[in-house]
C-alpha cells in the first residue's frame, strides 16, 4: 500500500489471510469494508480474518469497516474474530473501526486479537465495534 486506500484483492478459494505491506514511508490508512465485494466477495471460500502486516511508519492504520459482515452478509448473530500480526521488524501500526479511534497498537513481532460486535442496524458502520486485546 503506497497511498491511502480502500481497495485490495478479494479473497479467493482457500484464502483467509491477507498480507498487507505499507511502502509509502508516510502515515497511511487502509480501510477494508467487510461488506464490500472488493474486500470479501459472497462467492469467496473465506474472507480475510487474519492480517499479516508489515508497516513502514508508526502512524499506519488498518481500519476494518462494518466488521460484522462476512461474505457480504450481516453476521451480527455471531462474534467475528480478526487477528492482526505485525511481521515487520521496526514499525508498529494501529487497528481501528468505524468509530475512528485506535482499538490497539501492534508492535513488531506481536499480534492483536479483536472481536466484532454489532447489536443492531449493522449496515451502519458506526454500529459495528471492535473489542481488542492481547
Amino acid at each position: 500500500i503506497n497511498t491511502a486506500s480502500t481497495a485490495c484483492p478479494a479473497a479467493e478459494s482457500g484464502d483467509a489471510a491477507l498480507r498487507i505491506e505499507f511502502t509509502q514511508a508516510l502515515e497511511t490508512l487502509l480501510t477494508l469494508d467487510m461488506s464490500a465485494s472488493t474486500t470479501c466477495s459472497a462467492t469467496s471460500e473465506a474472507c480475510p480474518q487474519v492480517f499479516m502486516v508489515k508497516s513502514d511508519h508508526s502512524m499506519n492504520v488498518v481500519k476494518i469497516s462494518k466488521c460484522s459482515y462476512y461474505q457480504q452478509a450481516d453476521y451480527s448473530t455471531h462474534l467475528l474474530r480478526y487477528t492482526f500480526l505485525n511481521v515487520g521488524e521496526q514499525w508498529s501500526f494501529s487497528v481501528m473501526d468505524d468509530h475512528g479511534i485506535s482499538r490497539g497498537v501492534v508492535p513488531p513481532g506481536s499480534l492483536l486479537e479483536c472481536l466484532c460486535y454489532c447489536e443492531s442496524a449493522c449496515y451502519d458502520g458506526y454500529q459495528n465495534k471492535l473489542y481488542c486485546g492481547r
